[in-house]
C-alpha cells in the first residue's frame, strides 16, 4: 500500500467520485472493489490523507467532516465490539477530535457495545460532523457470520440511514409539533419492518389529514359565518311559519332579505310599517 501522498499518481476520476459522494446533501456509502493488488488500499489511504483539500476544494467546511483509515485486518476485529472499539480509538487518535470533547467524550465509554456506539454517533451528528470511515479489507468480518450477524449490518445500515431520515421528517412535519412526531413515528416503523420510504410518507400523509390545520383561525372565523348563514335561514323558516312553505334555500334568501329590511329598521333608514309590508310581501302577502 502506498502511504506517502508524494508517490500516488492517477486515480482523479475515482477520487472526485468519492469526493462527491461525501460532500452531497445526502452522503452515502461506497464500496471499493477490483481484483486483488490494484490498488484499493492505496486509494482508500490516499483519501484519507486528501479529504480536506477535497473537501475545501468542493465548497465545504472540511470541519464537517473527519475522516479515518482501518485495516480491518491489522486491527483483528473478532468481535462486535472489538469492532466498535477500534473505530472509536482510531477517531480518538485524530487532533481535530482529542481537541473537540463534544466529539471524544462519546467515544471515551467503558465498553463500546452496538448502543453505546450508536448514541455516539448521534452525538456527533448533533455537533454537525459526519464521521467518515475508509474501512480497508471489510472481507474480515464477512468470514465470521457468528459475530457479525444481520443485526450488526442493519445496525450500521441505520446509522447511515439515519441522517436522512431525520431530513425527511423534517421536511414532511415543517414546524409542526404533531406532524413532525407522525413523520418520526412513520419513518421508525418503516425501519422496524424493514418498508422503504415512501410507505412511510404515504402513512404520513394519510394521518396528516387529520389533524387540523391553522385550527385557531378557523374557530376564530367559525362562529360568525356560521351566524351569517343560520339567522338568515331562522328568519326565513319564521316566514315560513306565517305563511308558505319554502325549502332551505327560499328560506336563506328571504331571511337574509328580512334581516337586511330589519336592519334598515333599526338605523331608521325604513319606516317599520314599511317593514311589516315588506315582510308580508317575502311570505306571499
Amino acid at each position: 500500500m502506498i502511504t506517502d501522498p508524494q508517490f500516488f499518481v492517477g486515480r482523479r476520476e475515482e477520487l472526485d467520485f468519492i469526493t462527491s459522494r461525501l460532500v452531497n446533501t445526502q452522503p452515502t456509502s461506497i464500496n471499493v472493489v477490483g481484483e486483488r493488488r490494484i490498488g484499493k488500499s492505496s486509494l482508500l489511504y490516499h483519501f484519507f490523507q486528501t479529504y480536506e483539500q477535497r473537501v475545501q476544494g468542493a465548497g465545504k467546511n472540511p470541519g464537517n467532516y473527519v475522516v479515518v483509515y482501518l485495516s480491518l485486518q491489522a486491527a483483528q476485529c473478532r468481535k462486535e465490539t472489538s469492532f466498535y472499539q477500534a473505530i472509536a480509538q482510531t477517531l480518538l487518535n485524530r487532533p481535530v477530535v482529542q481537541g473537540n470533547p463534544a466529539l471524544a467524550t462519546p467515544l471515551k465509554a467503558g465498553t463500546l457495545d452496538r448502543q453505546g456506539f450508536s448514541a455516539a454517533i448521534e452525538a456527533w451528528q448533533a455537533e454537525n460532523v459526519l464521521p467518515v470511515l475508509c474501512l480497508d479489507k471489510f472481507e474480515e468480518l464477512l468470514a465470521k457470520p457468528d459475530q457479525f450477524t444481520d443485526d450488526f449490518y442493519d445496525n450500521l445500515r441505520s446509522l447511515m440511514d439515519r441522517n436522512e431520515r431525520q431530513k425527511l421528517g423534517l421536511a414532511w412535519g415543517g414546524r409542526h409539533p404533531l406532524l413532525l412526531q407522525l413523520a418520526g413515528l412513520g419513518l421508525w416503523e418503516a425501519q422496524q419492518h424493514s418498508r422503504p420510504d415512501e410507505w412511510a410518507r404515504q402513512k404520513f400523509e394519510l394521518e396528516a389529514q387529520r389533524v387540523p390545520q391553522s385550527g385557531v383561525t378557523i374557530r376564530r372565523f367559525k362562529r360568525p359565518v356560521r351566524l351569517l348563514v343560520w339567522l338568515p335561514r331562522k328568519l326565513g323558516r319564521m316566514a315560513r311559519f306565517v305563511g308558505d312553505k319554502l325549502d332551505d334555500t327560499s328560506n336563506l334568501i328571504a331571511g337574509m332579505f328580512i334581516l337586511i329590511v330589519a336592519i334598515l329598521v333599526v338605523l331608521k333608514v325604513v319606516p317599520f310599517e314599511e317593514l311589516l309590508q315588506r315582510v308580508k310581501n317575502a311570505v306571499g302577502g
